[in-house]
């Protein structure tokens, strides 16, 4: 989107994009599924415990978020240029392959 700036009104570019959440039970359209990460939920089990985040330690994530980082770092280039290779047999649509 390209807007105009100051008192001079210089054009400039800014970003309209912004990720979504879609919450949905059963299954997403195509159009929306194709472009989308999607995250299976299920219903815990019985026997199954859990914790309320909301009352988590703010620092439990914290390990996780270093050790991202730094695979994301130590990784950086061969992520940036990989270029797997899907076979045409699997029938994946072009949207799908890039996402």
């Amino acid at each position: 989107m390209i807007r105009t700036t100051g008192d001079d009104h210089t054009p400039k570019r800014f970003s309209t994009w912004g990720a979504k959440a879609i919450a949905i039970i059963g299954s997403l359209p195509d159009t929306l599924h194709d472009r989308s990460i999607v995250i299976q939920l299920r219903r815990k089990l019985v026997h199954e415990k859990t914790e309320k985040l909301r009352h988590a330690n703010p620092n439990l994530f914290k390990n996780l978020q270093r050790k991202l980082l730094r695979f994301s770092n130590d990784h950086a280039e061969s992520i940036k240029n990989s270029r797997p290779n899907f076979p045409e047999s699997i029938g994946i649509s072009d949207r799908a392959l890039d996402n």
